[in-house]
């Protein structure tokens, strides 16, 4: 809100509202339609990352907490004392993974009991996804990728080879 500069930003589940996470640690909602926006809570630190649940947000930030805003309930837990990068939700939102500065990728259960870990990676996770059989997929800041299974510990990483994107139609 207000015109701090935006880190990450996630469109709410019904498509209506766009929330944004913001460098000063604002989680704002904003209604484009009607060209307004209000601070919905706040990190101390950084806002890095959004996630979408059908009735609200989850962000992760500078301050290694995890916050999830449901029909209006905020609930936090703190999922270490480093740098959250990156937060995924699983498809049937019982479980979310995480991306930090020094725990690698860890899987979490809503409430944030930890049901796993993959701190296998001697570099930093920049960013985190679920798929629907539970896997993690992460991105480093060295240019690696992994795809972590938490049923069996098993971790795929390779390097990123030069990704060619091609934005012309056709």
């Amino acid at each position: 809100g207000g015109g701090d500069p935006v880190n990450t930003v996630a469109f709410s589940a019904d498509g209506e509202r766009v929330y944004l996470g913001t460098f000063n640690g604002e989680v704002a909602e904003w209604d484009p339609v009607a060209r307004t926006s209000r601070v919905l809570f706040r990190h101390r630190g950084s806002v890095k990352s959004l996630a979408v649940t059908p009735d609200g947000v989850v962000s992760v930030g500078r301050d290694g907490s995890v916050r999830r805003l449901e029909r209006g309930v905020l609930r936090t837990f703190q999922a270490g004392r480093t740098i959250l990068n990156g937060v995924a939700l699983s498809a049937n939102g019982t479980k979310l993974a995480t991306g930090s500065r020094r725990n690698g990728v860890e899987l979490w259960t809503r409430e944030g009991t930890r049901l796993a870990r993959f701190d296998g990676h001697p570099v930093s996770a920049k960013s985190v996804a679920l798929d629907p059989d539970g896997k993690v997929a992460a991105v480093y800041y060295d240019g690696t990728a992994g795809i972590w299974d938490p049923a069996s510990g098993m971790a795929r990483l390779s390097p990123i080879s030069s990704a060619s994107w091609n934005a012309s139609p056709g």
